[in-house]
């Protein structure tokens, strides 16, 4: 009996197989990992447990450079070896399980020794959380490939928004809970209280394995009998990149990007430290910036969809620029607010929540449109691989910060946002790009 969902639809073409069965299960899986991030929110939540045990605003830089890099390293690797591979699913479910199983050890760590054994704890903090997203830029690279083959250009934008929106709303509540926990009130004081949210985001990590393990792999064709090597694929990259300037233009941008976010750790230890915020507040900046991110489900449906990446890119280079700009203002607004500039920092983590909840899309999407599908995995992977040089933002505004002050990493991560959106300029429009194929193609 067929799916009707596999059928066509006026102006889209036939469905691939299984479509309802894997959209359903991308958004199941986007909003588990959703609810999961926010308890041990990176913008927030880590930063504050990684200061309070360290004392170091460079410590916090180098550590949030470590965990955001982990992502993106194994990127190119992973391209290479995924081009011959027939059963993706399974690399990224071996993967993920790896690095889930990390958490509930550390969660016991952080909640027992956090106060007895601080220099102990950070240290497994760091390193758990750079396994963790290394398994998962690992996982990321066959995750994306199954994505890019269950879900047509034209109907991906609006299965990833519902998956951004949904999990946005879940994630509100996830920040009320946060708030709780960090509290007075809350049963936990420190550590035990950073044990409990790193104990309950292992949990919902966990089960979002069971959407993970429900998705109906496409059939794959056409793939090379022998993958490219390591050593050949690093070889034909130079090339890849004189060929295709439009590819290498996006790598500027991303990479300009990407160092936008030089002060995203130190927003919420600037308020802590010169505006007054206690730290129960964290848990307010964690509904702001997940439920920023639940508009970002919306831009990415509406724009993606509708205006095509480049449009999508050039909204999230705006939006880099706002959280600098407010946190510049916030000083000079505190006599002016007073006990109200919480909310106007509220309103800080909601545009950010707005900028990372759509980072990665439009750059992945415009990568999707522009290339064939036996180049993705090389051009997905070249592109994490030179965004991993990002995990120097974060030391460089630890440095900025503990050489000179906050405001000094605020005025670079806003120069950076204005740079990437003036290359942006010249970027190739891959809807553009489609539409003169088309038309060739119907003319000859």
């Amino acid at each position: 009996m067929s799916d009707r969902s596999d059928m066509g639809a006026p102006g889209i073409g036939a469905m691939p197989p299984h479509y309802r069965r894997n959209a359903t299960m991308f958004v199941l899986d986007m909003i588990c990992f959703r609810i999961a991030s926010s308890f041990v929110n990176g913008s927030t939540v880590l930063p504050v447990l990684i200061a309070t045990l360290s004392q170091s605003e460079l410590t916090v830089g180098i550590a949030q450079g470590l965990i955001d890099g982990a992502w993106f390293l194994p990127q190119l690797l992973t391209a290479s070896w995924m081009a011959g591979v027939s059963r993706k699913k399974r690399v990224c479910v071996r993967m993920v399980i790896l690095g889930r199983s990390l958490l509930l050890p550390l969660a016991v760590m952080v909640g027992f020794l956090g106060a007895s054994r601080p220099k102990l704890v950070l240290l497994a903090t760091i390193l758990t959380f750079f396994v963790f997203y290394v398994a998962d830029g690992v996982a990321s690279v066959p995750w994306f490939e199954i994505l890019a083959k269950a879900l047509p250009d034209r109907r991906r934008g609006r299965v990833l928004g519902l998956g951004q929106v949904i999990g946005g709303v879940a994630g509100i509540g996830v920040g009320m809970a946060v708030r709780y926990i960090l509290s007075d009130a809350s049963p936990w004081t420190f550590p035990a209280n950073y044990g409990v949210l790193v104990g309950l985001a292992a949990c919902v990590f966990w089960l979002g394995m069971g959407p993970l393990l429900g998705l109906k792999e496409p059939k794959w064709e056409g793939r090379p009998e022998r993958p490219p090597t390591v050593r050949e694929t690093l070889r034909s990259l130079p090339g890849i990149l004189r060929r295709d300037r439009a590819f290498a233009r996006l790598i500027v941008i991303r990479f300009l990007n990407s160092f936008a976010g030089v002060a995203m750790a130190f927003y919420v230890l600037h308020g802590r430290e010169n505006l007054g915020f206690g730290t129960a507040d964290i848990g307010l900046f964690v509904s702001a910036q997940v439920f920023g991110s639940l508009l970002a489900g919306f831009l990415t449906g509406l724009v993606q969809d509708r205006y095509g990446p480049l449009i999508h890119m050039r909204c999230l280079l705006l939006l880099g620029a706002a959280p600098p700009i407010l946190a510049l203002l916030a000083l000079p607004l505190q006599s002016v607010l007073g006990d109200a500039l919480v909310y106007y920092y509220v309103l800080l983590y909601g545009v950010i929540g707005v900028y990372i909840g759509s980072f990665g899309w439009p750059y992945i999407n415009w990568v999707f449109e522009h290339t064939q599908e036996a180049e993705r995995p090389i051009y997905v992977g070249l592109m994490n691989t030179f965004a991993a040089t990002a995990m120097l933002a974060p030391p460089l505004g630890g440095l900025l910060v503990s050489q000179f002050s906050y405001q000094v990493a605020f005025i670079a991560a806003l120069a950076f946002a204005l740079a990437a959106l003036v290359v942006s300029i010249g970027l190739a429009d891959t809807r553009r790009e489609q539409s003169r194929s088309a038309a060739a193609q119907s003319t000859s």
